[in-house]
């Protein structure tokens, strides 16, 4: 499987995904760092790759497009009311 890290998801997934023998892709560090969402998608729809992240607002800016898209939250953190 591929994946796509978000800027905000842990550089260290990439070497444990890879250990487990899928792909994964990270834009720090390339021309894609920094990139607004859309830019974003559009590399993972080319590598079809599913988007990791941690940035909650991530979904209702991607909940429209083909891409595949993988949240994840701490759950003890502090909800705001």
């Amino acid at each position: 499987m591929k994946f796509l890290l978000d800027e905000n998801f842990p550089k260290a997934a990439a070497e444990l995904l890879e250990r487990f023998g899928h792909d994964s892709y990270d834009p720090r560090g390339t021309e894609l760092e920094g990139s607004e969402d859309s830019v974003l998608v559009e590399e993972a729809q080319r590598l079809d790759a599913v988007i990791l992240t941690t940035d909650r607002d991530s979904i209702s800016r991607l909940a429209t497009s083909d891409t595949s898209l993988a949240l994840f939250t701490n759950s003890k953190a502090k909800r705001q009311p």
